[in-house]
């Protein structure tokens, strides 16, 4: 195997978010040198982006999604909240061979279990737009898709179908799924500003550098969410949580399922934003 180093940002901010749909602004983001990566991206530098953090939250299917937070910080004391010089470089345990371990989406979805139907239907009801599908469409630079997931995590129910979608609109793309828990490498490289968010969805070039990575779902639904917790879940007492969580589920997908899938559409907007942007790519009027 040969790993690439890759440079991993510390979550000083605790919300670390370049590619919002909802108009939030740019942070400044360091970049951090690492020899060993391929040159001809911006001067020999290379970026990890790190999407936002959802914050603590219940589940949509009865645990959380992300674990307990575990800074994984080497540099410096260790603080989580220190400085910018609280870089290190990260190895990303990922090659042809191992990548093509993974499932594809086709024998992902075939061994979900009872959690296959409701995934089902969001792919059918997360179609790309006829502009997204031209957008992604020209995106050739991106051979490799990778996204970590669980089968029992709702916002790898809600999220991952529109993922596929993307992944197949893009030429000569290949999406492989792995298993968060079984993987605790790839699991522990990508972290999610200390969280083990899922899912992880990570876009390689055809020589395994990192172009950029998406997590877990779309600011705007994270908007949403929040809201129906704070309505249920935050709310009800502990012999009430059960029935607190089949409303929440409830709410949430309902979110999903105005018409013309606004949240779904926020996320395709994420990830084609970070993909202009990380491939240099024009915006297209």
């Amino acid at each position: 195997m040969a790993p690439r180093l890759h440079a991993k940002l510390s979550a000083r901010t605790g919300r670390n978010t370049p590619y919002a749909a909802s108009g939030v602004a740019m942070p400044k983001v360091t970049m951090n040198r690492a020899a060993t990566i391929s040159q001809r991206r911006a001067g020999g530098r290379t970026l990890r982006v790190l999407p936002h953090r959802g914050g603590p939250r219940s589940p949509a299917d009865g645990r959380a999604c992300p674990r307990p937070r575990v800074w994984c910080i080497n540099g410096g004391d260790g603080n989580p909240n220190g400085g910018e010089d609280d870089m290190t470089q990260l190895r990303i345990p990922l090659d042809a061979q191992r990548f093509a371990k993974g499932l594809t989406w086709k024998d992902y979805m075939a061994q979900m279990g009872d959690t296959r139907a409701r995934t089902e239907d969001n792919y059918a009801k997360s179609v790309l737009t006829e502009d997204e599908r031209k957008f992604f469409g020209t995106v050739t630079q991106v051979p490799y898709v990778l996204m970590l997931a669980e089968n029992w995590c709702g916002d790898v129910h809600r999220n991952s179908p529109l993922i596929a979608h993307i992944s197949e609109a893009m030429p000569h793309c290949e999406l492989r799924v792995f298993f968060r828990d079984q993987n605790p490498d790839l699991r522990d490289t990508f972290l999610n500003n200390g969280y083990q968010s899922i899912p992880v969805v990570v876009f390689f070039d055809r020589d395994w550098n990192e172009i950029g990575r998406w997590i877990e779902r779309a600011h705007a639904a994270t908007a949403k969410v929040s809201g129906i917790r704070a309505k249920t879940l935050d709310v009800a007492p502990k012999d009430k949580q059960d029935a607190a969580m089949a409303e929440y589920r409830k709410q949430v997908q309902a979110e999903y399922d105005v018409p013309g899938g606004p949240l779904w559409r926020a996320a395709a907007q994420e990830v084609r934003l970070l993909l202009e942007q990380r491939l240099g790519l024009a915006p297209k009027k």
